[in-house]
């Protein structure tokens, strides 16, 4: 990832305890990893079989999921065949706050991300191969869906509906998240934020340190 100016701002490689021998990769595999880590693959090109294009990917179903339409489109094809990934970085992404990606950054509905996830965890069959702790994993997730929603929602002073996404922010699960992840972390730290502005009505001030916090990471 690079900023506007072409400087390098972090790497995004694949998770912790996703190495494989060979660089391939099964639907179990991927998806109990997404549940952990949220949607990883960001992949601007791959090499698909005409055959498996015809088979698995009839449709393109833009108007269920959204803007996360192609990891549907991953899990359909891992459903029935094994994936390979590049562990080199071959891209540099810009981010930019003039992309239209930055309003999904900005954005206070529930992520699309989870529209794909919620889709694949009703499957049978993708229930019998979890266990509590992927599911564990998926709730943190969307922990962290709220603390950003929230936060969005303070910088554009709708104190009470950011209030309504931060409960059990500081709960005995929130720090065991925190000690697990950096991710967990990061939205403990966010969400008792937010508790605190507004509990403490500091609202000038702490929207001008949050969004510092965003322009910098």
């Amino acid at each position: 990832m690079i900023d506007e100016s072409g400087i390098m701002i972090e790497d995004i490689p694949l998770p912790r305890g996703m190495a494989s021998v060979d660089h391939l990769y099964d639907f179990i595999d991927l998806f109990k990893a997404v549940l952990q880590h949220s949607n990883f693959l960001i992949c601007p090109s791959a090499m698909v079989r005409t055959e498996v294009y015809r088979q698995e990917i009839k449709h393109w179903p833009g108007e269920v999921f959204g803007t996360s339409v192609v990891l549907d489109v991953w899990f359909r094809i891992l459903h029935r065949h094994p994936i390979g990934i590049l562990i080199w970085l071959n891209m540099r992404y810009r981010i930019s706050e003039s992309q239209s990606s930055a309003r999904v950054r900005l954005r206070i509905a529930r992520a699309d991300f989870f529209l794909v996830m919620d889709y694949h965890l009703a499957r049978d069959d993708v229930k019998a191969m979890l266990t509590t702790a992927d599911l564990r994993n998926y709730t943190w997730l969307e922990r962290n869906d709220r603390a950003i929603r929230a936060s969005n929602l303070f910088l554009l002073d709708r104190r009470e509906e950011a209030d309504v996404l931060c409960p059990g922010a500081i709960s005995r699960d929130a720090l065991c998240a925190a000690t697990q992840s950096r991710g967990g972390f990061l939205t403990l730290l966010l969400a008792g934020y937010l508790k605190f502005c507004l509990a403490s009505g500091l609202t000038s001030i702490g929207k001008s340190i949050l969004r510092y916090a965003k322009l910098t990471n």
